[in-house]
């Protein structure tokens, strides 16, 4: 079976993320430099901060983890420097996404979908995807038909500090 857009139900891509080793030097690059305006969030109970910007209709997302050893952190010293981390497709409906990965012969990392601040999420498990993390989004409710500029400002009010 081969997987299509509109198999997956893929809308877009929503974000490419990159695994940092140290946020505040990303953003010296990001922000201070290059002149993007990153939302930065703190999840505590993840143990990882992200700051999350848009280049055009796509975001970018920096991700660093608290310690050494964890995901983020490991990654970087896996992949010798920071780097992209994974790709994110928006996708229409979730459910339908997951049964056509299942249908395909695939897994999902988690048995039940995830959720973060822009939606719930699953991530095809990567033994399947040659180790490139390869994530699918349905958007939360708030945010679905909304312009870029106004789920930008959505999630900054309701998660930004």
């Amino acid at each position: 079976m081969n997987f299509s857009n509109e198999l997956l139900g893929v809308e877009k891509i929503h974000h490419v993320a990159i695994a940092v080793g140290d946020m505040d030097k990303a953003l010296k690059l990001w922000r201070d430099l290059l002149g993007f305006e990153p939302i930065v969030q703190d999840f505590p109970e993840h143990q990882m901060v992200e700051s999350a910007f848009y280049v055009g209709e796509v975001q970018v997302q920096l991700y660093a983890s608290y310690k050494p050893g964890q995901r983020f952190s490991q990654w970087v010293v896996d992949h010798g420097g920071d780097g992209p981390h994974h790709v994110c497709y928006q996708v229409a409906d979730l459910s339908k996404t997951i049964q056509a990965i299942r249908d395909a012969g695939m897994d999902t990392v988690e048995t039940v979908p995830g959720s973060g601040s822009q939606g719930t999420h699953v991530v095809i498990r990567p033994e399947y995807t040659m180790g490139c993390e390869i994530e699918f989004l349905e958007l939360h409710d708030f945010l679905k038909g909304k312009t870029v500029e106004e789920q930008k400002k959505l999630v900054a009010e309701k998660f930004g500090k």
